[in-house]
């Protein structure tokens, strides 16, 4: 043995010798892994701080970005719009709705119907005395719902194209919107200037798989700006803009749009198919509502014949397939209305 090692003692058995071996190697052994672990904590650590902030977006603004921003010539006018609202549900107030089309924006504040709970002041700042809306304090001003549309309208009219409504999340800021627009009766003029939805969400999902993909981690990740102006409507859609135009080409961002009519007409459908609710799963009516299939269409071609049935649930889709896929449920519905006239 080398009697330079720290575990050697003189008069030590051999089997003590041994154990005292042992021990002395799991230390070293211990102390390598500790150098080595804590070496690659720094390295991760190094290459996050790397990865944060893009060198070419130091010290300047989104809006001086957006200026930058190549939007080239399209058919349809791109417009990047948020709401902020007092809660999750669809029957929540809308507080606050902005859009940015180019370089032109748009931003009111809508008078809440009731008091904003607190859960939503702390994410969005906004509070309510009766109509009058303040922004973390400030009084800020308000309008009744409807003319907030109108002149929503309006900005969308001056596009002077079809709109094709972008948002994060905007399965439900596109659910939300058309229950507002539905309420105060601007369906037809909305579905004049308003083509389609496209949702930025699953599209950065599959472009950063595994990723946190909230606006405010996207934002962290390509751009220096501060977090504390997140949901402000405003600023999302200042910053949603960016993103989009540094992540994705316009066929990567329009491979995935909704039809604006078929959206706004979607609820409404959706409700009339609730009597199917026991033969056919909610993902399969919200398809059939999407596609415009209504509890009345299904009779009406009943009365016609089962192959009048079959015929409306294998119409194709958005997607080219058809709305009823399998036998299964296909034999479900009929059964079901079978049954009616029992």
């Amino acid at each position: 043995m080398e009697a330079n090692r720290g575990w050697v003692k003189q008069g030590m058995s051999e089997r003590n010798l041994q154990v005292e071996y042992k021990e002395w190697f799991n230390r070293e052994c211990e102390a390598k892994r500790g150098k080595v672990l804590l070496n690659v904590i720094i390295t991760l650590l190094t290459m996050a701080a790397e990865e944060t902030v893009s060198p070419d977006t130091n010290n300047i603004s989104l809006e001086e970005l957006s200026l930058n921003i190549d939007f080239g010539n399209t058919n349809q006018a791109l417009v990047f719009f948020d709401l902020e609202t007092s809660g999750f549900m669809g029957d929540c107030d809308v507080l606050q709705i902005a859009a940015r089309h180019e370089n032109t924006s748009f931003s009111k504040y809508i008078e809440p119907n009731e008091p904003i709970p607190e859960s939503a002041s702390i994410v969005n700042g906004l509070t309510n005395q009766g109509p009058d809306m303040f922004l973390y304090g400030e009084k800020v001003q308000s309008f009744p719902l409807r003319i907030v549309l109108e002149e929503f309208l309006q900005f969308l009219i001056n596009c002077d194209k079809k709109c094709v409504l972008i948002a994060h999340n905007c399965a439900f800021d596109a659910r939300v919107l058309v229950t507002i627009i539905n309420e105060v009766s601007l369906k037809d003029e909305f579905s004049n200037v308003i083509d389609s939805f496209v949702d930025t969400l699953p599209l950065f999902r599959q472009k950063f798989p595994g990723a946190v993909c909230k606006l405010g981690a996207l934002a962290d990740k390509c751009f220096s700006v501060s977090s504390q102006k997140m949901h402000d409507a405003t600023y999302d859609v200042l910053l949603l803009q960016n993103l989009v135009f540094k992540h994705f080409t316009l066929n990567e961002l329009l491979s995935k749009v909704k039809n604006f009519v078929k959206t706004i007409n979607f609820s409404q459908n959706l409700k009339s198919l609730r009597p199917l609710e026991t033969c056919v799963s909610q993902p399969i009516r919200k398809r059939m509502a999407y596609e415009g299939i209504t509890y009345d269409n299904i009779l009406s071609m009943h009365s016609l014949g089962e192959e009048k049935v079959v015929e409306l649930l294998e119409k194709p889709d958005s997607d080219g397939k058809k709305v009823i896929r399998t036998k299964k449920i296909m034999n479900a519905i009929l059964n079901y209305l079978k049954n009616l006239n029992t």
